[in-house]
């Protein structure tokens, strides 16, 4: 149910000291001034049409509408928050109306809780009482925040219906959990009609995940709580709302003043015998006082439905007569009552109109007029009926079925009064106006095509383009609705937008049709799914509308209808399922998700990886467990198998535990005899599916289940158990995520290398620095767009570390293994060779300087230039300068003596790489590296140079340090002689430099 918020216009209307927000909202819109055009609105060049006329006319009414567009578009920018729009309190202020106690009482919970779930009675109006309540707890957390010298008051945001399409090709489902995450700020939320789609299945963690980041969550559902079916735990957050005979729901001065202020307004419609009596002590008939009879209708509903019988009623009605229509009155809604009405208050055009209005329930207004007007004048082609320009007033006769709903000071929306209304209106509708609605269908069809194509989508219809979701939430339940009660009528509309081959066509049928397993009607929804893949009706249907679209008829359109098809069933049952109760799955709805799971199409196999994975396994992990055995060879099936997991465990920690144990343990059960390093086998991909899980685990946040250690200690069991080369490289790569900037767990990791997975490591370690390099945070300078993607870059100084630098750089550390310290500086190399050098060269030409990386990145020789080196024995170079370069840092001599061969060996064939590499370890103050990267850069100086070139003071030094590390005796030859040369050569200098001077 919605709020009831007449307007000015209305005929029904609150008394002018209860001030509604739709009067607010009009009379502000009023007070706008009109600005000149050219001073405010950017407009057009008039048509030739308008050139044509004589007037401006048409040229006014559209700088009108631009103005008012762009208002919205700005208001929408400062209200909108993801799928949420904040609220003004005062809009909420105006229109208290409801009994305290029944407001404290859901303040209460949702205070205790963080969450509450409000179930009405269907004439109650969720929105209005949601918004009181959010209003309550809002002043309530400003005043103890005051006490305390707290923080600011919490915002109140509302939750819109949307279709949520980021562009043609990605479409984006409403995630509570993730919304209460992405908000920045703490805020009341308020969700007034929603199903368990909107909220999950798991309420209690919601509540946490409210708590922990200081969210309260409001929301109302026309559900039942046996349609709900509430879960162990919610009971403390659900509330049923009845209506009684001994508690009053609405405050009693609101009824009293709403019903005076309606006898007022509609004094010319009245019959005699009720008119002039607008005093609460007034005697509106015998024995009926104005107030009594007040208190009696019981809520602002009643009142309204009262009054609309009162005014079309006969003049001469008696009294007893005005007694029964009292009554009537006061009975509960029935689908019935809902027709009564629609055919006994309204006119035929009026008739019309409230099937225009349920097409598009939900919207503001500006989408909604302009609907209205097209829809009117245009398709049903009664412009006489059409006013110039359409206004609340036009809709007076409607809000008997329509809540107006204040949504800012320049906008409103419709919504219907009683939950399940627009099915039973469309059920009237259609014995009547069957043909109107068949002439509709085309159009609303061309609507929700346009809606997605934000370049086409220009009509005012569409509004800004954060409401075309909107528009097609609308939709898709109008569609919902009308398929269900005239499925001959919609079959071809909802087939046209599958043909379409559009990705956001095929999730809007999905939410279409889906809709009806929520409504009760799941076999009819399997029986039309059997129907379109197994008669010819269907697929002819859909494969001549290929055939229009590609201008050809071959056989091969036949083949793709069917594609098309089984692609959008399975998007359809994959959305149906998520209305069934965790593991509850139907089993007619799961042979069908087995059934078309092993349609090889590239479109069915898509849909099944980013939406039935993503979408069903964290609420049915156990039943769809079949089904991810039958996938999970698939390396693309894995990945999107892994995410979901991960991303499930959220909310069912235990749950996917549970099964990663199982599979685990089944998958090292196997490995004792043995893999094939031939064939990937299904208990290997088992296991390489619980690898890429594990790697992806928030254990920041869930951590009671699996620890970071022993998911580490697990991804090492797995890699010693696997054995095919392409289950060894995903589980390389998922242990090398999940160790992080981990020095000892990635050295643990590499203790596992076999000497011919080397190259597949550095590219594994490569792909992971440049994922990382491209992330990383804080306002940068300029992006650079490579081959690998898009990298910020600093020009003033250098990036921070990635994680993968960070542990590479303790891997490269006299306490670790020979093995690691190698593969870390080859790791290192690498990422100069793929990344570093080509950013080096990129500032550079910015900076316009010379570089000499620019040169590397340029030379097409893959060994470059050959350095000027001289040759000597080995003993020189293994271990004369390692010695050398470490003289005074015996520490270091190992690491340097194991890494310097590689070094050397690497700078024979790409110099400036090694040597950028040198110099991009040595940029860390902090970091050990700087003295190895010293300390190699000067070892490669050496090898340049001779014994002579070092000098006799470094010659006896190292023949000292040598004679400490017991390795004098096998050297001590070449010492002495190279000792001797250079005393005599020192000597014969001395003796020269003498001579000279006596000269």
């Amino acid at each position: 149910m919605n709020d009831i918020l007449p307007g000015t216009t209305e005929p029904i209307a609150p008394p002018p000291q209860q001030t509604m927000p739709e009067r607010r909202a009009l009379t502000e819109q009023k007070q706008i001034p009109q600005p000149r055009p050219s001073a405010v609105v950017s407009v057009d060049k008039p048509t030739p049409d308008e050139q044509a006329d004589g007037t401006s006319t048409a040229r006014i009414a559209r700088v009108v509408e631009q103005y008012y567009h762009y208002i919205s578009v700005v208001e929408a920018k400062l209200q909108k928050h993801n799928h949420f729009v904040e609220l003004d309190p005062d809009i909420i202020e105006a229109q208290r109306a409801f009994h305290p106690k029944l407001s404290r009482e859901i303040f209460q919970r949702v205070q205790e809780q963080r969450i509450a779930v409000v179930s009405p009675f269907p004439q109650l109006p969720t929105t209005w009482l949601l918004r009181e309540v959010a209003l309550m707890l809002q002043q309530h957390l400003q005043q103890r925040s005051a006490q305390t010298n707290g923080r600011t008051p919490l915002t109140i945001l509302e939750y819109v219906p949307s279709d949520v399409v980021n562009t043609p090709q990605t479409v984006q489902e409403f995630d509570l959990d993730r919304e209460l995450e992405g908000l920045t700020k703490p805020a009341i939320l308020l969700l007034p009609r929603v199903t368990r789609e909107h909220l999950g299945w798991r309420l209690n963690y919601t509540s946490h995940a409210a708590q922990r980041h200081g969210h309260y969550v409001l929301a109302g559902t026309e559900l039942s709580a046996q349609v709900w079916q509430i879960q162990p735990g919610e009971q403390a957050c659900w509330i049923q709302v009845v209506l009684n005979a001994r508690e009053s729901l609405f405050q009693s001065s609101y009824l009293v003043d709403y019903f005076i202020q309606g006898l007022v307004e509609n004094q010319s419609q009245l019959p005699p015998i009720v008119r002039n009596k607008t005093r609460p002590e007034d005697l509106l008939v015998e024995g009926q006082f104005v107030c009594n009879i007040a208190l009696r209708l019981r809520t602002p509903y009643n009142i309204f439905s009262f009054l609309q019988m009162l005014s079309h009623s006969h003049k001469d009605i008696t009294a007893q007569e005005v007694v029964a229509l009292l009554a009537e009155a006061t009975q509960p809604e029935t689908k019935e009552t809902i027709k009564q009405q629609y055919y006994r208050s309204l006119s035929r055009q009026e008739q019309l109109l409230a099937v225009g209005m349920s097409f598009f329930e939900g919207l503001e207004e500006h989408p909604l007029f302009a609907a209205l007007q097209n829809l009117m004048g245009d398709v049903w082609q009664m412009p006489d009926s059409v006013p110039s320009a359409f206004d609340q007033i036009d809709l007076e006769h409607l809000l008997i079925f329509f809540n107006v709903v204040a949504m800012s000071p320049y906008s409103v929306r419709f919504e219907s009064r009683v939950g399940g209304q627009r099915a039973v209106l469309f059920n009237a509708a259609l014995k009547s106006y069957r043909r109107h609605i068949q002439r509709a269908l085309p159009w609303l069809v061309d609507i929700v095509q346009q809606s997605v194509r934000s370049e086409e989508a220009q009509s005012p219809i569409y509004g800004i383009e954060g409401s075309h979701a909107q528009l097609r939430a609308a939709l898709g339940e109008t569609f919902s609705d009308l398929s269900l009660q005239a499925g001959p009528l919609v079959n071809p509309a909802l087939l046209v937008l599958v043909s379409s081959v559009d990705e956001a066509m095929h999730v809007f049928v999905a939410r279409v049709l889906s809709r009806w397993c929520l409504l009760g009607h799941t076999q009819s929804l399997v029986q039309l799914l059997d129907r379109w893949q197994r008669t010819p009706r269907s697929t002819e249907f859909v494969r001549f509308m290929l055939s229009r679209r590609s201008g050809e008829t071959t056989n091969q359109n036949h083949e793709i209808a069917e594609t098309v098809i089984n692609s959008a069933s399975l998007l359809i049952i994959t959305y149906a399922i998520r209305y069934a109760q965790p593991d509850h799955i139907p089993q007619e709805l799961i042979h069908m998700l087995m059934s078309l799971a092993k349609d090889q199409n590239w479109r069915v196999q898509y849909y099944l990886r980013e939406y039935t994975l993503d979408m069903l396994i964290p609420l049915h992990i156990n039943q769809m467990e079949p089904l991810l055995r039958q996938l999970v060879r698939d390396s693309n099936m894995r990945v999107s198998i892994s995410t979901a997991l991960a991303s499930a465990y959220r909310s069912y920690s235990v749950e996917v535990a549970q099964l990663i144990r199982k599979w685990f343990d089944q998958g090292s059960y196997v490995a004792e005899t043995g893999f094939s390093n031939r064939e990937l086998s299904s208990d290997e991909a088992l296991l390489m599916a619980v690898s890429l899980t594990l790697s992806k685990l928030p254990y920041e946040t869930v951590s009671e289940i699996f620890g970071i250690d022993d998911a580490r200690k697990r991804q090492r069991d797995i890699l010693r158990a696997v054995n095919h080369p392409e289950a060894r490289a995903a589980v390389w790569s998922a242990g090398f995520r999940l160790s992080g900037d981990d020095a000892q767990s990635l050295r643990e990791m590499l203790a596992e290398v076999q000497d011919d997975e080397i190259d597949e490591i550095i590219s594994i370690l490569t792909q992971m620095y440049l994922e990382q390099r491209a992330k990383l945070p804080g306002p940068c300078d300029v992006w650079m767009k490579t081959d690998f993607g898009v990298f910020p870059i600093w020009l003033s100084h250098y990036p921070p570390e990635t994680e993968v630098e960070q542990a590479l750089r303790r891997a490269i550390d006299p306490s670790q293994d020979e093995h690691l310290q190698e593969l870390a500086f080859l790791a290192f190399v690498s990422f100069t060779e793929h990344f570093n050098l080509r950013e080096e060269a990129y500032i550079n030409q910015r900076n316009q300087k010379p570089s000499d990386a620019l040169a590397v990145l340029q030379s097409s020789d893959a060994a470059l230039k050959q350095p000027t080196t001289k040759k000597h024995s080995p003993f020189y170079y293994e271990t004369l300068i390692p010695l050398l370069v470490t003289i005074d840092d015996q520490p270091s001599r190992t690491l340097i003596n194991n890494l310097w061969p590689l070094v050397r060996s690497l700078h024979q064939e790409k110099p400036e790489v090694v040597e950028y590499t040198l110099f991009r370890m040595g940029l860390n103050p902090e970091s050990t590296l700087v003295l190895i990267a010293q300390y190699l850069n000067e070892a490669l100086k050496l090898q340049k140079t001779d014994y002579l070139g070092m000098g006799p003071r470094r010659l006896l030094r190292a023949m000292f340090a040598l004679w400490q590390e017991g390795a004098l005796p096998r050297h001590l030859g070449i010492i002495l002689v190279v000792a001797i040369v250079g005393v005599l050569l020192m000597l014969c200098l001395v003796i020269l430099g003498v001579r000279a001077f006596v000269t």
